[in-house]
């Protein structure tokens, strides 16, 4: 937090630099934003006719295969036949957002459970998070950061995934491969905000997953069951994506 503006931060895309190994969560968790419809006869959009509307606070699964179901509801009451755990959040005309996602900390990044993780954490900020200012990064760069340690870049968005000024990764599934540096043994897949150049540079969407250097789609919208104008704003992945022959290149620095 910025005391003398009052700014805070706000997580954009988290990880716990974990996916992409086995599981046994489905292959791709993800969720969307207020205004993403999704494709007809797929459970965001049976989420996104309820009235009001509710699939920005639930989180969906998708085996790529131009469809999705709900896994975990907002609120856990059911709307449209769905009824997925619930998160305990509010699902009314004033609806809490999901917008970050990865598995339980308490098995992954802090095993003793209170709070604070042991291991290293990954996250992109949203625009005008103070963070990025006392850096000198941008909502593009993904950074690192732990209980014991200032945040810092771990992979550049210019420099490191080719992408533009003015992108926002919003989304992100991230393998850190143990040395703490952006490198060749790294996996990364993510998504971009409305917005951003990049996705105007590629004809893609916000609801497209992309893979960097230089970015490209790697997942389109329409295989998961969503709108090309919808927005992917959480995701998480397991070792299952990569079965599905998803291509994920050998990742290098610049």
């Amino acid at each position: 937090m910025d005391f003398t503006s009052g700014a805070v931060d706000e997580v954009a895309g988290l990880s716990f630099g974990m996916d992409f190994t086995e599981s046994a969560l489905p292959p791709i968790q993800f969720s969307v934003d207020r205004s993403s419809r999704g494709r007809t006869g797929s459970a965001v959009r049976a989420e996104a006719d309820c009235s009001p509307a509710q699939a920005h606070a639930d989180v969906f699964e998708s085996a790529f295969d131009g469809n999705n179901t709900q896994d975990l509801d907002g609120d856990g009451v059911s709307c449209a036949d769905n009824a997925g755990y619930a998160l305990s959040l509010t699902e009314s005309s004033q609806s809490d957002t999901l917008d970050a996602l990865d598995r339980d900390p308490c098995r992954t990044v802090d095993l003793n459970c209170d709070g604070a993780p042991d291991q290293t954490i990954y996250l992109t900020l949203a625009p005008g998070s103070p963070t990025l200012a006392l850096l000198g990064a941008t909502p593009a760069d993904i950074l690192a950061s732990g209980a014991d340690f200032v945040p810092s870049v771990w992979a550049a968005g210019a420099a490191n995934l080719g992408l533009r000024a003015g992108d926002v990764i919003d989304a992100l599934c991230l393998f850190e491969d143990g040395d703490g540096v952006y490198g060749q043994s790294d996996r990364l897949l993510f998504s971009l905000a409305r917005g951003s150049p990049t996705l105007a540079q590629l004809a893609a969407g916000p609801a497209d997953l992309l893979v960097p250097a230089p970015p490209r789609v790697a997942v389109p919208a329409a295989s998961l069951g969503l709108e090309s104008a919808d927005n992917i704003d959480a995701l998480a992945c397991t070792q299952a994506v990569t079965r599905l022959d998803l291509y994920l290149p050998i990742i290098s620095r610049r």
